[in-house]
């Protein structure tokens, strides 16, 4: 409920800002979708060397593996539709895009911090 309410006070800012501070907004949205996939990058790669590590057999570490993977993929998905809201922002802005944008990204932030059990970059732990 609280990231609603949130969310709808954050569209309500955007409404009001105007070309100026709607292309300030994309661009930090950007920036900040861009610095956490290149966490989750840094991310990945430390589980999989880490559940190769920790594996006792073939067939448990290739069980880890693709448990790691399907979460991995969830959060891939999230950061394609952050990609894809922010690309139609950016070839429309206006505060419907903007607003669209701003909501993928705080799903992808939601998703991050459930997934890598930490928060993006930038992002201070809050979905």
């Amino acid at each position: 409920m609280r990231a609603r309410v949130a969310l709808g006070v954050v569209v309500a800012l955007l409404v009001a800002c105007g070309p100026g501070a709607r292309d300030k907004a994309l661009r930090g949205t950007l920036a900040g979708v861009t610095a956490a996939r290149a966490a989750m990058v840094v991310w990945d790669a430390q589980v999989q060397d880490q559940i190769v590590a920790d594996s006792t057999s073939l067939e448990q570490g290739k069980a880890a593996l693709a448990e790691h993977r399907d979460d991995r993929a969830v959060l891939v998905a999230a950061f394609e539709a952050a990609y894809f809201t922010l690309a139609i922002a950016a070839t429309d802005l206006n505060d419907q895009t903007l607003a669209q944008a701003v909501v993928a990204a705080t799903k992808l932030n939601a998703l991050y911090l459930r997934i890598v059990g930490a928060p993006p970059p930038g992002a201070g732990g809050k979905p």
